[in-house]
């Protein structure tokens, strides 16, 4: 049963994008307007998020590039007073939220941690691969998009761009 929803899957794909890996989701667009809860079932609309930069990392849980990522995150949450951003993580499973807790153990993650159980965030910005970290300017245009973590000198160049530029 589960190869052949798989198969589906792929024909679909296929069919869609012509037999091509589908495109990426693209810079200079607007970032949907979202509302997503987080661990705690408490909602984050990014409508509410008053920083001039917005860094979304978007990861899954069965992906275990995102314990990688984790050091990297919390070196760089560090800096949000300084450069006025905001680091949101978006998990797009949606499914094993107590992972996040077994790898943290005591040392939770100070930064919000939202849930996309419906990919009605990740489905409509084209998420191809996890993980995505895009950087959102004041006006929450998308102004960069990276597929896989960049490192935090990539990202921090890109959030001083992003607050200069609207």
């Amino acid at each position: 049963m589960q190869a052949l929803a798989i198969a589906a899957i792929l024909t679909v794909a296929t069919v869609v994008w012509g037999g091509e890996e589908p495109p990426p989701p693209v810079s200079g667009v607007a970032m949907p307007r979202f509302a997503l809860f987080d661990l705690q079932q408490e909602p984050l609309r990014l409508s509410e998020v008053t920083e001039r930069v917005v860094v979304i990392n978007f990861f899954a849980f069965w992906c275990d590039t995102w314990i990688d990522e984790l050091p990297q995150l919390r070196q760089l949450v560090a800096r949000e007073d300084e450069l006025n951003f905001r680091l949101i993580s978006i998990c797009v499973d949606g499914s094993w939220t107590d992972q996040l807790a077994e790898v943290c153990g005591e040392d939770s993650v100070p930064w919000p941690v939202l849930i996309d159980r419906e990919r009605s965030l990740s489905a409509p910005l084209r998420l191809r691969k996890v993980p995505t970290v895009m950087v959102l300017g004041r006006q929450r245009i998308i102004r960069h998009v990276y597929e896989g973590y960049p490192g935090n000198l990539v990202l921090l160049g890109a959030i001083r761009e992003a607050g200069s530029a609207d």
